[in-house]
C-alpha cells in the first residue's frame, strides 16, 4: 500500500491529496499501519487499491514459493519484518529483505501504468450528493404532505 500511495502523491495534482497520500505511505511502509493508505486514499481512487492487490499477489506467491512463513502475529512493516526470519535458515533474512525491497517499487510502478482519475482541487471530500429535493435548499416546501388520520 505504501508503494502505491507513493505513486499517488508522486503524480497527483491535488495538494491535500498528495499530502494525505505521502502520509499514509509513511506509515504504511514504516509502522504497517495501512487504515489511511486504505481508506485515505486507496479505496477513494479505486485502481491504485486493484495495483496493491495485484502487488499482494505477487509478492505473496514469491513469498510462499521461497518459503517465508511468519514466526509472530505482527503488522507487517519494515519495523517489523524480523517475524519473517528464521534463525536455522539464514537465507530468509535475503529473501524478506528482497521482497520488501521489490514489493513498494513494483506497486508505485503498476499504479503508474494502471493511473487513476485525479481528484479536482476543489472537490471537498466531505460533500455527499444531496437529495434531490433538498437541492435548492428550501426543504419544508418539498417536504412530503402529510397523511389524513380516520
Amino acid at each position: 500500500m505504501g508503494g502505491a500511495c507513493l505513486a499517488v502523491a508522486y503524480k497527483t495534482k491535488n495538494l491535500s491529496l498528495k499530502q494525505s497520500a505521502k502520509a499514509a505511505a509513511a506509515s504504511a511502509i514504516f509502522a504497517g499501519v495501512t487504515e489511511p493508505a486504505l481508506y485515505g486514499v486507496l479505496v477513494r481512487l479505486k485502481r491504485p487499491l486493484f495495483a496493491t492487490m495485484i502487488t499482494g499477489f505477487i509478492i505473496g506467491g514469491l513469498a510462499g514459493m521461497l518459503g517465508v512463513v511468519s514466526y509472530s502475529l505482527a503488522a507487517p512493516s519494515l519495523l517489523t519484518s524480523v517475524q519473517f526470519f528464521n534463525v536455522e535458515h539464514t537465507m530468509t533474512v535475503v529473501w524478506v529483505l528482497g521482497l520488501i525491497a521489490l514489493t513498494i517499487p513494483l506497486s508505485f510502478v503498476i499504479t503508474l501504468v494502471m493511473g487513476f482519475e485525479d481528484i479536482s482541487e476543489n472537490a471537498n471530500e466531505n460533500d455527499q450528493p444531496r437529495p434531490a429535493s433538498l437541492s435548492n435548499g428550501d426543504a419544508a416546501s418539498q417536504s412530503p404532505k402529510p397523511a389524513k388520520v380516520k
